[in-house]
């Protein structure tokens, strides 16, 4: 008991997560970076829970929606361009009529 008291009061843990995105929820003790690195000050006796929740992002739509915007481009470029095909035709003049 006195070793156990003597090492949590001569030894400071802290463990730090740097995540690319801030979590939605924690229980870390301090954070910076914006949310982004969590501390969690562990003691070198007890039990130290870790507890973090995080929303990645679903990179899979951004990707679909720029691939769709770019086909409704290329739909709507290939309709003007045959609409502006068909204004810059003139019609043939008719053959005059067989006698």
């Amino acid at each position: 008991p006195l070793a156990r008291r003597l090492a949590e009061r001569q030894i400071d843990l802290d463990f730090r997560l740097s995540l690319p995105i801030p979590p939605v929820d924690h229980n870390a003790d301090a954070s910076s970076r914006g949310g982004r690195t969590l501390v969690w000050h562990v003691s070198a006796a007890a039990e130290t829970p870790f507890r973090i929740a995080v929303a990645a992002p679903n990179r899979r739509t951004p990707i679909a929606a720029g691939i769709a915007l770019l086909l409704i481009a290329a739909g709507l470029g290939a309709l003007m361009r045959g609409l502006r095909r068909r204004r810059k035709r003139k019609p043939k003049p008719k053959p005059p009529a067989p006698r």
